[in-house]
């Protein structure tokens, strides 16, 4: 056997021993990724960077398989994984994992248009945050492989938890779902076929004769080399002289007097104070009834006396959240109001940022107007209302209409709103003996300001309240409306949503003609007149919703910020 026969015999018992089945990993991306929220069903949530599951939100994904070969089969599908980015547990609960069986869209799906699911296909427990989960699919893209046309992604839903996943969207933590896929050939490979004989060798040419070589030269004889002459000898050294004597060392002198201290220089000026920590310290970190809030907590009946520089804050889903007029909320991260904030609204007497007082009538009989509203400079250049709100509504003999509360949220991270938060004004008292007439109180203020992006898929309200109904046995006239009130969203990137600031409805004078009668509160909009006579009273206006978008909004607070 000849050498190369050899070598292609070894190469073929090689192939032999070789595994019958390779596999390899590929990956499955998500293309689509959403949530449904039941509480707001005509709402699409196609461009926030969380997906929330929990009593009423259903997230929605899609996965691109191309990246399989083509022709695979489900057979070849040997294991499939959906892997889940798990941002926040408020709630542990299982997670049920369903087939979504009719199209949708990322970017128009709402809980009014959800598609169709199949049956749940295998659930899971997420426990911890900040780390990927991972669950077994490979029955269902094993389904998509066999009917692509099926595969309209995945849902998943809880009845009990309440857990926050990373959509493709978050830029925070940028960490999408996707697919892990491990594909497997079909079948063993099958045996090779032997080796072919070798051809033979071909007969080698004849060679050509080689040429003489001409004959050399002799080499010529080498000269003798001359004798070496006789080496002089070499010189005596002389005697080295003496060394010359060391001179003595001279006495040091005395040391010489201090000199006198000059004169100091002028004091520098005073360098520029640091940046203000708009954020806080996030020295409350995430402590649960002040930065996590778990369970109804009324912050005005029983305010913590921690100073609410929080880390993350969250309110939970189906829990309310009641805060005075005046509260700041600080975040050095994100902020999530999944429940209900409500601003208790106030009657104290400097309570108000309208332009001026509402008024009230003292003669009988006389038309008074309602606080007059704030300009749209000054809207639009307020960050930090402080404890004034809405205006109160008038009164002189029962108890007026009580003016929408403050409240500031500054966060470093996201403001994220899928539930809602409330500053209305109240209506004053009902009239029943001679008295005047109460105005509406105006609604509040609200201020949110972010300095990564907010997105409001819920509600903001800041409503006036109405004006008092005359009534001829007391002798009040009917009375204003309340003006709507201010909602303020500050962030590079906004989403504003569903935000009310609407009016008061005014009272009617009930059939009094020589009553006395009260002006609505004021505030983004004007309260409303009181009426008199056959003049009926009016309803107090619009509010203001200020949008304003900046890429750092730190430079528009005062160091005042940080005393409130």
């Amino acid at each position: 056997m000849t050498q190369r026969v050899w070598i292609k015999w070894m190469a073929a018992a090689m192939l032999a021993v070789l595994p019958a089945c390779v596999a390899y990993a590929t990956e499955g991306a998500v293309v689509g990724d959403t949530y449904v929220n039941s509480a707001h069903p005509a709402i699409n949530y196609g461009s926030l960077s969380n997906l929330y599951v929990n009593g009423n939100g259903t997230a929605l994904l899609q996965f691109d398989l191309s990246s399989l070969p083509a022709g695979t089969t489900a057979s070849q599908i040997g294991s499939a994984t959906l892997k889940l980015y798990v941002n926040r547990v408020n709630t542990s609960g299982l997670v049920n994992v369903a087939p979504v069986t009719s199209a949708w869209s990322e970017s128009t799906v709402t809980y009014a248009t959800m598609p169709s699911l199949g049956s749940t296909m295998t659930s899971f427990t997420p426990a911890t945050a900040q780390q990927f989960i991972v669950i077994d699919i490979t029955s269902l893209v094993q389904e998509w492989v066999t009917t692509p046309s099926s595969n309209y992604g995945l849902a998943l839903s809880t009845a009990s938890g309440d857990v926050v996943f990373d959509s493709k969207e978050n830029d925070e933590t940028s960490h999408a779902s996707f697919l892990d896929i491990t594909v497997v050939s079909q079948g063993p490979v099958g045996p090779q076929g032997p080796v072919g004989a070798t051809g033979a060798t071909g007969a080698a040419g004849p060679q050509g004769p080689q040429g003489a070589t001409g004959p050399q030269g002799p080499a010529g004889a080498t000269g003798a080399t001359g004798a070496a002459g006789p080496q002089g000898p070499q010189g005596a050294t002389g005697p080295q002289g003496p060394a010359g004597a060391t001179g003595a060392t001279g006495a040091t002198g005395a040391t010489g007097s201090t000199g006198a201290t000059g004169a100091q220089g002028p004091q520098g000026a005073t360098g520029a104070t640091g940046s203000i920590a708009v954020w806080g310290d996030g020295s409350d970190g995430t402590t649960t009834g002040v930065c996590n809030i778990s369970g109804n907590t009324n912050w005005s009946a029983s305010p913590p006396s921690n100073t609410l520089q929080c880390s993350t804050f969250t309110v939970n889903g189906g829990v309310t959240l009641t805060v005075p007029s005046g509260t700041i909320i600080r975040s050095t991260g994100a902020v999530n109001i999944n429940g209900t904030i409500t601003v208790v609204a106030s009657t104290d007497a400097g309570q108000g940022i309208g332009s001026s007082a509402a008024g009230i009538d003292s003669s009988g009989g006389t038309v008074v107007p309602g606080g007059g509203a704030i300009s749209a400079m000054f809207a639009y250049q307020l960050v930090n209302p402080g404890r004034a709100g809405g205006g109160v509504g008038t009164s002189n003999d029962i108890t007026p209409g009580a003016g929408g509360g403050s409240l500031l949220i500054v966060a470093s991270g996201e403001i994220t709103i899928t539930g809602s938060i409330n500053a209305n004004g109240t209506a004053a008292g009902a009239v029943s003996t001679i008295s005047t007439g109460g105005g509406g109180g105006a609604g509040g203020v609200v201020v949110l300001v972010s300095n990564t992006g907010i997105n409001n898929g819920g509600t903001i309200t800041a409503n006036g309240a109405a004006g008092d109904t005359g009534n001829t046995t007391a002798g009040a006239s009917g009375s204003g409306g309340g003006g709507g009130g201010l909602v303020s969203l500050i962030a590079p990137s906004i989403i504003q949503g569903t935000i009310n600031v609407a009016g008061g409805a005014a009272g009617s004078n009930g059939g009094e003609t020589a009553g006395y009668g009260g002006g609505g509160g004021g505030s983004g909009g004007a309260g409303g007149s009181s009426g008199a006579g056959s003049t009926s009273p009016t309803a107090g206006s619009t509010g203001r919703v200020v949008v304003h978008t900046t890429s750092n909004p730190t430079p528009l607070f005062a160091p005042s910020l940080l005393l409130n």
